[in-house]
């Protein structure tokens, strides 16, 4: 195992991807719904996307969704689909009229408020009618740069006395987003809203994949989520958005599980958990060893073991001192087809 006692925590997961998506990128229907299915076998609770974009996917199950509900159109679309759960923005203070409606359509709504600070969640709690709190079935809060504060808490919890759930819906601006919707998940926060890679047109979010990876590593059980589906995704999203993942990004980077030098070489071959704080195979990956300047003897015996060539056969300091100058030369690590043309020189 590569971390300790496993805890499951009962919570629902809702992506933003789709929804930035389609504001921002032209892209086909079935490029739109392979992404759909392919967040929900990675273990999505729900995705969010405005309602007049749901027609481009009407193969996909009306149940995955979650519609923001901004129009009258967009309410009328939320009852006809029979979508049952919508997000209404607090700083357009909805209609009662209209909560009440979608509440007898069994809609459960989700109150969007922007909470930078402490003293803005009180303002929310105090600002709401008590009569309509029975219509709010979650209160999502966004910004959330303080929410490590010590009020927050206290806060918090005056939420909670109104029998409603929280969604954690931070903005990464301060690359903090990813911390603390793991914190609130720890602290027994219900629902949380990310986004693949943290995308967003406007301002970016927790990315989904680092926190279910880092849940599934500190305290949830890996039954909860298909993490090894992360490759496909990226390429899938990779190619709708047209951008690069960086190879060294967190979870879903190309070369994370890469290594190189003979001492991490000899540390990954005794333990793992040494170099990675988690198993390769957790996400999808496999762990690849390169060969270039930095390589040690221990590295290139393990290589050509990989590449099932005897090394006891070779003259390994012959090829080692060949493939740190070739490596130095090309100003890379050498391919496999390059270390054979060394051992036939």
């Amino acid at each position: 195992m590569w971390a300790g006692s496993k805890k499951v925590y009962k919570s629902r997961w809702i992506d933003r991807t789709l929804d930035e998506i389609c504001r921002s990128h032209p892209c086909s229907t079935d490029e739109l719904e392979v992404f759909a299915r392919l967040l929900k076998s990675l273990g999505v609770s729900l995705i969010e996307i405005q309602a007049g974009f749901h027609r481009r996917l009407e193969k996909v199950p009306a149940d995955w969704f979650v519609f923001r509900v901004e129009t009258t159109e967009d309410l009328n679309e939320c009852i006809e689909k029979q979508i049952k759960y919508c997000v209404l923005k607090m700083e357009k203070l909805p209609d009662k009229e209209q909560m009440i409606r979608l509440h007898r359509n069994n809609v459960k709504i989700t109150l969007e408020a922007v909470a930078d600070r402490v003293k803005q969640v009180d303002m929310l709690v105090a600002m709401l009618d008590r009569k309509m709190w029975r219509y709010i079935h979650t209160i999502r809060l966004t910004g959330l740069r303080e929410y490590e504060h010590k009020n927050w808490a206290e806060s918090l919890e005056k939420i909670r006395q109104q029998s409603v759930e929280l969604d954690l819906c931070p903005s990464n601006s301060l690359h903090m987003a990813g911390a603390i919707v793991v914190e609130g998940l720890l602290q027994g926060v219900q629902t949380v809203t990310c986004s693949f890679s943290g995308f967003g047109h406007h301002r970016s979010y927790a990315p989904l994949e680092e926190v279910m990876t880092s849940m599934a590593v500190l305290g949830s059980t890996f039954k909860v989520y298909n993490l090894a589906v992360l490759p496909e995704l990226c390429k899938k999203f990779c190619e709708i958005t047209g951008k690069t993942i960086i190879e060294n990004k967190p979870v879903i980077g190309s070369a994370i599980f890469t290594y190189e030098s003979g001492i991490h070489a000899h540390g990954i071959e005794r333990d793992p958990i040494t170099y990675e704080p988690f198993a390769p195979e957790l996400v999808g990956r496999k762990r690849q060893m390169k060969i270039g300047k930095h390589s040690g003897r221990k590295s290139v015996e393990k290589k050509l073991s990989e590449m099932g060539i005897n090394s006891n056969k070779q003259n390994l300091e012959a090829l080692l001192e060949m493939i740190r100058s070739k490596s130095i030369l090309l100003k890379r690590d050498l391919l496999d087809e390059e270390i054979v043309s060394l051992l036939e020189a």
